[in-house]
């Protein structure tokens, strides 16, 4: 029985990973590196620090992971503020599974700090009885690690959960804690082939 539902953020709920990919871009020329185009979608589905630090080794730069992320942050949040679109079925769904009486619960990517943008640009704050950033973790996703915090601090099982996901790193975190996983294609390019449903918005969604 189904009695919780866990949702990704970025790309699932708003358009942010276009705009993290834009920032992305304009970071690239504080990094000193050949950067191949298309790189910057690599950041999909994974921590800002994962994706930095990968590009950085893989690039052969001794520069600091940490250093890359401050710079993104600043320009991102900034974006942030000010660029963000919502997908369908953002708002409506949460509120919908909430009435039924599911227990909702959001684990991210993102930073508690940007989590908190989102949020409330949405205005759907009160409706999640857990939020999990990439504040509150050792790994970020595909490791299942947040998902799992998540079933524990909502009370059930990973069984009794629903992910709602969007990128391949997610689909497979939430497969990895062993718990139904429906992918969301919104505009995005990811392979979700590993999911047990897939979508095409949040509108068609049905838990």
């Amino acid at each position: 029985m189904i009695k919780a539902v866990i949702f990704d953020m970025d790309g699932l709920l708003v358009d942010s990973e276009t705009l993290a990919m834009e920032a992305t871009l304009q970071v690239v020329p504080e990094l000193d590196i050949a950067f191949e185009p298309g790189e910057e979608k690599n950041m999909v589905g994974v921590s800002t620090k994962k994706f930095f630090t990968d590009l950085l080794q893989k690039h052969g730069s001794a520069m600091d992971p940490k250093k890359a992320v401050d710079i993104f942050d600043d320009i991102y949040e900034k974006s942030l503020s000010t660029n963000l679109k919502a997908f369908d079925g953002a708002k409506a769904l949460p509120q919908q599974l909430k009435e039924r009486g599911l227990k909702l619960g959001l684990v991210s990517g993102s930073t508690a700090v940007q989590v908190n943008i989102v949020l409330n640009f949405l205005g759907i704050n009160d409706l999640f009885e857990v939020v999990i950033s990439i504040d509150d973790v050792a790994h970020s996703k595909p490791n299942p690690e947040g998902f799992l915090l998540g079933a524990q601090k909502l009370g059930v099982t990973p069984e009794e959960c629903v992910v709602l996901e969007d990128a391949t790193a997610g689909v497979r975190a939430g497969k990895a804690a062993g718990m139904y996983v429906i992918a969301v294609r919104n505009n995005g390019d990811q392979d979700l082939s590993e999911a047990d449903e897939v979508v095409n918005n949040l509108t068609e969604v049905k838990i």
